[in-house]
């Protein structure tokens, strides 16, 4: 399940953007930077990390379709990943990687991953650097 959280690295980005919504997991520091699933009576229950004692250390870690709902509802960024059906690409299993800024008609595509994950990971970092330097 845990590869279902975005990586420790994106969720600093994502909480340095402004990202505090409710979790089920979150990252206690970087130092050891382990998954901690928070449960109660064996059933994960969602938290947000502020409102936890010592939220300093504390990063939540959002699943993945969190991280791209919270850019459609907040920055109004979508992004998403499919197959590459643009046939430029010779290799099966390539998945490709589109973002939509502003919700306009600007669609960019990127290519060349071998797993939906790995695109999915890039997509992810394509849309945090795009909200940084805006």
């Amino acid at each position: 399940m845990n590869k279902e959280f975005v990586l420790p690295e994106e969720a600093v980005a994502l909480k340095q953007l402004g990202f505090d919504e409710k979790s089920y997991g979150w990252y206690m520091d970087f130092k050891n930077p382990n998954l901690q699933i928070h449960t109660e009576e064996g059933k994960a229950f969602l938290h947000n990390t502020h409102k936890l004692l010592s939220p300093l250390n504390r990063t939540s870690a959002p699943l993945y379709q969190q991280a791209f709902r919270w850019f459609r509802k907040n920055h109004q960024i979508d992004g998403w990943v499919c197959p590459d059906y643009s046939g430029k690409v010779k290799r099966k299993n390539v998945v490709v990687y589109c973002y939509n800024v502003d919700m306009a008609n600007h669609n960019e595509t990127k290519g060349g991953f071998h797993t939906y994950e790995k695109a999915e990971l890039a997509c992810l970092k394509k849309l945090i650097e795009i909200v940084k330097n805006k």
